[in-house]
């Protein structure tokens, strides 16, 4: 569903069982977030191909999938595809993100509230839970190990006290 100015509301069915999987991105939730302005600078400089900010909520587990590209993206991405998934909120305490490797190594991250894991959403993934999750996305179309070394080498990015951005 398109907000207009650039937002938008995806709602999908199809790798929930049925049950809605929502993602929010767009200035608007950026408006709505007062830090977002300099994280977004601060990756924009970073050489990474940053795309964007969204928030996301789901009722059940999201089955196995690989992240994709539109055409328009495919033409002018990096190759590489990862997110940072900020858990804000999760129901279910044995919930987790799983990601498998192109071997069939099969990784887990917790949905623990208040925690946040870089995935390879390149590689197939999913997550299993019978509650409510919620999460913030920070989302690049840049290699993981691209990114993953980036933010080893910026432990500051996400500081709330961001004067240090300007000396």
């Amino acid at each position: 569903y398109s907000l207009g100015n650039h937002d938008g509301l995806v709602e999908s069915f199809s790798l929930t069982n049925g049950m809605p999987w929502r993602t929010w991105t767009g200035p608007s939730l950026e408006r709505l977030i007062p830090w977002t302005a300099s994280v977004r600078h601060r990756l924009e400089q970073s050489g990474l191909n940053f795309i964007n900010f969204s928030y996301t909520r789901h009722l059940n587990t999201i089955s196995a999938h690989v992240d994709g590209k539109t055409d328009k993206e495919k033409d002018h991405a990096v190759q590489g595809h990862c997110n940072i998934n900020f858990i804000t909120r999760c129901d279910h305490t044995e919930a987790y993100t799983w990601v498998k490797d192109h071997s069939g190594q099969e990784d887990r991250y917790p949905s623990t509230p208040l925690r946040g894991w870089l995935l390879r959403t390149d590689f197939l993934h999913g997550v299993s839970t019978l509650g409510t999750r919620e999460s913030f996305q920070i989302k690049f179309h840049s290699p993981f190990d691209h990114v993953k070394q980036w933010l080893e080498d910026n432990p500051r990015v996400f500081d709330l006290d961001l004067d240090y951005i300007s000396q």
